[in-house]
């Protein structure tokens, strides 16, 4: 299992590199548009699927589906605050 950024313990760095980032110009947000897949996948019904399972009283299903929906998004921010930490 691949081993998760603890974003907690680094707050003010990835704030910092955000900030960097942001103000270089060298981030667009388009938000909503979709613009980042297939980098990071789009929520979808993932919220619902979730939450039907929860109340299926499936939760190692539940857990699973928001593991992998969350490992997607992580990698790829993990990536982008190393990449711009250098």
């Amino acid at each position: 299992m691949a081993r998760l950024f603890d974003v907690s313990a680094h707050t003010e760095t990835i704030r910092k590199s955000l900030a960097r980032s942001l103000q270089s110009g060298r981030i667009n947000f388009l938000i909503g548009s979709g613009a980042s897949l297939p980098a990071i996948p789009a929520a979808g019904l993932v919220e619902q699927e979730i939450a039907a399972l929860i109340a299926a009283e499936e939760l190692d299903e539940a857990r699973t589906k928001t593991y992998e929906f969350l490992s997607a998004i992580q990698g790829p921010t993990n990536a982008l605050i190393l990449s711009t930490s250098k």
